[in-house]
This record gives structure tokens, C-alpha cells and sequence, in this order.
């Protein structure tokens, strides 16, 4: 099945990146204002800054103004460093986020399966066994498997039994979204590893805001839908 591109998205993103690489014109040319690169450049500020600002509601507010589509804000546990993805792309249901520095992260119904650019990326997860418990938001146990960009970028592979259980009903508003969620816990150990992924799944079974365990060298991410 082909992809379905979302243009507009990949039209907004090219056009931030061409601005950056070309930051004087962009910038001081009176008719070639462009807003959304004052947003990516208050991007790039936070992400150089120590310790990093969280995003202030003005940045997510200017973000879903400016852009169309589905809307993500990633942000590593570890460091607090964050970006906002668009939705570039879907294929038979894997939702492919990008920033505007060119790192993406594919997720399935809200759940991570590949990160690119991030250095020691998830190269992919086989979670066929536990993604129908945690989008069902039903209690069981089953093996998540994470292959990882390791040493020498050779693919390391861990494999994890995983148990699944389910809490009570949450409220959930973050940016445009605001909806009534289920609390989700994923918890696994294997490889001598133990790593517990909270996820908050809507009706529909997706994932509208988790932390979730990437790789050995990104530790967590944490993912929160802003508009769907």
C-alpha cells in the first residue's frame, strides 16, 4: 500500500529548514516574513539552552496555529529536551512524526516502534503481543521485542516478557485535545533490564500521552498528542 503524504505538513517543515540554513534572508527580508520560523528558532534556543524550558503554552499555541494535522510533543526523560513533531506520513497504519531538524519517530496507535536521528535509535519493536492488551486496555502478559542501534551501528536486539494492567479513567487536555483516557501500565523485564511504560488510551485505543522506554542510550521518551 502506498503512503499517504501529508503535504502541507512536509511543505511547513521544508520550508522552516530552508529558513534556517538561510537564516539572513529569511529573516531580514520584510516580505518574506515567516512566522512558523520564529516558532522553529525558539525551538532551537530551548534546545541549546541548559537546563532546557519546558514549552510554554504561547510556543504550543503558536504550533497549532501555524500547522495542520496531527501534532505531537516529544521530550526525553533523561534531559527534559523536547520537539515538536508533524505528521508526515502513514503507512497501513504506522504514523510517521518529523521536527525540524530532521529526526523522526513512527508510532502505532500512539505506541513508539522506530525513532531516526536521535544517535542509538529504535531501529524497530516487535509488540504484537502487547500492543492489542494496551490499545484494548485489557489486562495480560506477552513479549515486547526492541531492536536498537548499538555498538560499532550494529542492530542489538532485547527481548522482554511483559505484563499489562489497567487503572482507572483519567481527563485529558493538552494543546486542541481533550478527552476522557484509561490508565495503562506495560511493565517488563528481560536481558537483565526491568522498564515500566505508562500510556493513557483513549476509546479508540490510542495513546494520547505516555512515557515510554526507547533504547539503552535514550532511556525514556515522553510523547503527548496535542491535536489528532
Amino acid at each position: 500500500m502506498a503512503m499517504t503524504i501529508r503535504k502541507s505538513a512536509m511543505t511547513r517543515l521544508g520550508t522552516a529548514l530552508t529558513c534556517l540554513a538561510l537564516v539572513a534572508g529569511c529573516g531580514n527580508d520584510p516580505q518574506n516574513q515567516n512566522t512558523g520560523l520564529d516558532l522553529i528558532q525558539e525551538l532551537v534556543a530551548n534546545l541549546s539552552s541548559e537546563p532546557p524550558a519546558p514549552p510554554s503554552p504561547q510556543i504550543i499555541s503558536q504550533a497549532l496555529a501555524e500547522t495542520e494535522g496531527p501534532l505531537e510533543l516529544f521530550q526525553r526523560e533523561d534531559n527534559q529536551r523536547w520537539g515538536l513533531m508533524l505528521k508526515l506520513e502513514e503507512n497501513r497504519g504506522y504514523e510517521t512524526f518529523g521536527t525540524a531538524f530532521r529526526q523522526t519517530a513512527t508510532m502505532r496507535n500512539g505506541l513508539l516502534t522506530a525513532t531516526r536521528g536521535f544517535g542509538g535509535d529504535l531501529m524497530s519493536v516487535d509488540i504484537s503481543e502487547v500492543a492489542p492488551l494496551i490499545s484494548g486496555r485489557k489486562p495480560g502478559q506477552g513479549t515486547r521485542i526492541v531492536r536498537f542501534l548499538g555498538d560499532e551501528d550494529k542492530t542489538t536486539e532485547l527481548r522482554f516478557q511483559c505484563s499489562v494492567t489497567v487503572g482507572q479513567s483519567v481527563a485529558v487536555t493538552s494543546g486542541a485535545l481533550d478527552v476522557m483516557a484509561r490508565q495503562v501500565t506495560e511493565t517488563c523485564q528481560g536481558d537483565g533490564r526491568e522498564i515500566t511504560n505508562n500510556y493513557l488510551v483513549d476509546s479508540n485505543g490510542r495513546s494520547v500521552s505516555a512515557k515510554q522506554w526507547v533504547t539503552p542510550l535514550n532511556g525514556y521518551f515522553l510523547t503527548q498528542t496535542l491535536r489528532q
